[in-house]
């Protein structure tokens, strides 16, 4: 028997309401894309001059938000490791990290676990670069149900040294990586299974040197000077394969749910050969100069809302906060602190371990989703500071509301080096003036035991060519009194021998090379391998 019509109206919107809220409910696709050693002058929107060869990302960038004040470390390792754990380089160091180190604590769920946890696939794509001391550290077994990539910082683009899940993955790959990657990543989306929300961590090798001849390209090309022919070719493969990334989300019907994040891991380099450009921010990477840190970035995809398309956001946003972030938007707890708190920091006592073998530190993200996406939250694109009104940025570096206090450069480097010469401001054209051009004296100290000079710049100064150190010292002193109270809260990585299980350097090197791959890799828990 039928149903009289207003009934069947009535069931209609049932159902409609019924899907209208499961499609509500559903949990967002999360993409994050590293680019690696990109210039904040590199891309499209903010270099017409390279839009050309980024026109896939310049795309999405004025589709979406771009993110004008988005902070990482001066390094690429620390910044991979802040994004996966949470957790500012206080609290897992500022050093690169090796092939086989124990930077990310076992003990800590990383952002893929937690995704994991929430009912997302998971894939890991690219450069690793955050310590595989132990097969526990590998991202399969972190909570990514794939990895394709490699280990190690660098190496070239056609290396064969190369990882897929828990082991080498070298014979027959000498296949130029942004063409795997990009390959890869688009049949992870093909093959991914309907219904089920994704997961996407694609770490580009490019633009970070060695500068390898890109496929079907005029790596001679002179006309994209100041920059190399091949420089160009290396954006525009990338940029050619996050087009086909997004084209593939957009077939499955996944782009509409899905908050995809581009960000570079740090600042351009221009050292000998190499091309990065920062302008208008002052240095590059391996400084403490905004060139270095305050990086090309932005979120585009479904999940943002019409009204923000082709607009900028000027808050404050830091690589960490993307571990809360995303997990609020899969709606899982975001905390991953110790169930013993760790020791109250003491300034009085400044060699205290404050954690032992039992306390770790929390994250220090925030998230930023509401602060970002939703302009009826209160300080929404007025107050630029209001996830972070106070942020350490690295041992020499602490920002509180629009100040940033500046002590000096550190001791840390891609060879242990600092590059003194590239302490000043870059033009357009590739041309340099230097710290030294203008007599310029504070922030410049990289070398142990160099006397700290302070600088204090204000937030709207993005070139930091006015030191307002002079007139403030009184801000000065509490500014840096944070700074060191703030550096007693350090934290090393201290994985339980029962997690990593044995040792064997040896052994381990061995099983690597007979599996294909060059030897290095994790050396503790490897199969078959006891303690050496």
């Amino acid at each position: 028997q039928l149903a009289p019509l207003n009934e069947l109206d009535d069931m209609a919107l049932s159902v409609l309401l019924a899907v209208q809220g499961a499609v509500a409910a559903a949990k967002p696709n999360l993409v994050f894309v590293m680019q690696d050693d990109l210039g904040h002058h590199d891309i499209g929107w903010n270099n017409d001059d390279m839009a050309r060869v980024s026109t896939n990302i310049t795309a999405l960038a004025k589709s979406g938000v771009i993110l004008t004040n988005h902070l990482v470390h001066f390094h690429c390792s620390p910044t991979r490791r802040s994004f996966v754990s949470g957790r500012l380089p206080l609290h897992h160091g500022e050093d690169l990290s090796g092939v086989a180190t124990d930077d990310l604590d076992l003990r800590w769920t990383l952002i893929s676990g937690k995704l994991q946890s929430a009912g997302y696939k998971t894939h890991w794509i690219g450069k690793g670069h955050t310590g595989y001391m132990s097969m526990a550290h590998l991202p399969t077994n972190r909570g990514f149900d794939s990895f394709i990539g490699f280990l190690s910082g660098s190496q070239d683009y056609y290396s064969e040294d190369r990882w897929q899940n828990a082991g080498p993955y070298g014979n027959g790959t000498d296949i130029y990586s942004t063409v795997l990657f990009g390959e890869t990543a688009i049949d992870v989306v093909n093959q991914h299974p309907g219904g089920v929300p994704l997961f996407m961590y694609l770490a580009w090798q490019a633009v970070h040197s060695p500068y390898s001849p890109v496929p079907n390209w005029d790596n001679n090309d002179t006309g994209f000077l100041p920059y190399p022919g091949v420089y160009a070719g290396m954006i525009y493969d990338a940029d050619q394969y996050t087009g086909k990334l997004v084209n593939a989300l957009k077939a499955r019907g996944m782009w509409t749910n899905t908050l995809l994040v581009y960000s570079s891991d740090n600042g351009g380099v221009s050292v000998g050969h190499l091309a990065g450009n920062n302008y208008p921010l002052r240095g590059e990477k391996h400084g403490n100069w905004w060139g270095g840190m305050r990086v090309a970035a932005f979120v585009a995809g479904g999940l943002v809302p019409s009204s923000l398309a082709g607009t900028s956001s000027n808050l404050r946003v830091h690589v960490v906060d993307w571990y809360p972030t995303f997990c609020r938007l899969a709606g899982v707890a975001a905390s991953d602190a110790s169930s013993v708190p760790p020791l109250p920091i003491d300034p009085a006592d400044p060699s205290k371990d404050l954690y032992g073998n039992t306390s770790w530190p929390d994250i220090d993200g925030v998230d930023v989703s509401s602060l970002l996406l939703d302009p009826s939250v209160d300080g929404f694109g007025t107050n630029n500071f209001a996830a972070h009104p106070q942020l350490w940025l690295t041992g020499q570096v602490l920002l509180q509301n629009s100040s940033k206090l500046l002590v000096g450069q550190g001791f840390v480097g891609d060879s242990g080096e600092k590059t003194p010469g590239k302490d000043g401001w870059r033009y357009p054209n590739g041309t340099w003036i230097t710290a030294a051009d203008v007599g310029w004296k504070c922030g410049l100290a990289y070398k142990p035991n160099d006397p700290y000079i302070p600088c204090l710049f204000n937030e709207s100064d993005i070139r930091e060519m006015t030191d307002l150190a002079p007139t403030n010292p009184a801000l000065i002193t509490s500014l840096w009194a944070e700074l060191n109270r703030t550096n007693l809260g350090v934290y090393a990585s201290r994985s339980p021998a029962n997690l990593l299980g044995p040792c064997a350097p040896k052994c381990a090197e061995k099983y690597w090379k007979s599996l294909g791959g060059s030897g290095d890799g994790p050396i503790c828990g490897v199969p078959g391998c006891t303690a050496e």
